[in-house]
């Protein structure tokens, strides 16, 4: 998987960036490859942790599911859809699998941002047709997920720049709560609508597939109720709970002008901070 890209054009042809938990799947020792995150989740270059998970607990989450049916007012998230879709991001998976949001600001091969000389690993797999690799933020590339050439397409990668390209799209379901969000409430969607239990991960999620693109065996993988354990069960190392200062009550009441798209009540709900030491891209975010 990492190799040079000396086919591809317009950028990102010095090669493969990617996080220090995808070359641990590769077999680099960890000790080659260390996190950079300390416990209360700050970015300190080389720490114990790959990552640190932390919840926002002003925003409407619940570990409850199935997550109640909307009523109008109870604008509800499912959190543990929100804590997977970040294990993966951590893995290398979604946000962390493309630069191309480093595109997008920067433009390419740009000396202001060394992720501009660089594809993401999900980046090898992004297709707009058979044999047609994509390397585009236009709303309007159509790319997908494909581990065969592009003749198959698993799922739609997201293609607005407010969420992460590397997770998935297109976003067209009409949330109940107002937006759009989808595809099918799954756990790497870029946008989440409100009061929806996310999929389960099974061998046939497409987040199944993308993990295994870049290099894992899904099945070793622990599921969410189980890094929830291992984070929170050892005195909450690499996993805090906290409040930040000056936000809205609601995601439903943060919606930037420039939007291109109405954003669902849930989209930006991620739990905020989990980067993997080398990624941290900016993310629409109440």
């Amino acid at each position: 998987m990492i190799r040079r890209l000396s086919l591809i054009a317009s950028g990102g042809t010095d090669g493969v960036i990617v996080t220090n938990t995808v070359l641990q799947a590769l077999g680099v020792p960890a000790s080659d490859v260390r996190g950079g995150y300390a416990a209360n989740g700050n970015f300190v270059g080389l720490g114990a942790f790959d990552a640190v998970i932390t919840i926002n607990i002003d925003q409407p989450y619940t570990y409850t599911e199935p997550v109640p049916v909307y009523d109008g007012h109870n604008v509800t998230c499912d959190a543990t859809g929100a804590v997977e879709h970040e294990i993966d991001e951590v893995l290398g998976g979604g946000g962390s699998g493309s630069t191309l949001n480093y595109v997008s600001q920067f433009g390419t091969d740009n000396p202001d941002s060394v992720f501009t000389f660089y594809r993401g690993a999900l980046d090898l797999y992004r297709y707009s047709a058979p044999e047609t690799p994509s390397f585009s933020t236009s709303e309007t590339s159509g790319a997908y997920l494909s581990v065969d050439g592009g003749v198959t397409e698993i799922v739609g990668f997201n293609n607005f720049s407010q969420g992460d390209y590397g997770d998935f799209g297109p976003n067209i379901d009409s949330c109940a709560g107002g937006g759009f969000g989808g595809p099918a409430d799954l756990i790497q969607d870029a946008f989440t609508c409100n009061n929806e239990t996310e999929e389960k991960f099974t061998p046939a999620s497409p987040e199944y597939a993308m993990l295994a693109s870049i290099g894992y065996d899904p099945t070793a993988v622990p599921e969410a109720s189980t890094w929830l354990m291992l984070l929170v069960g050892f005195g909450g190392l690499g996993f805090a709970g906290y409040r930040r200062v000056g936000e809205p009550d609601a995601c439903r009441d943060c919606k930037p002008e420039t939007l291109a798209l109405p954003l669902p009540p849930c989209a930006g709900l991620d739990p905020n901070g989990a980067w993997p030491s080398l990624f941290r891209w900016p993310r629409v975010r109440c």
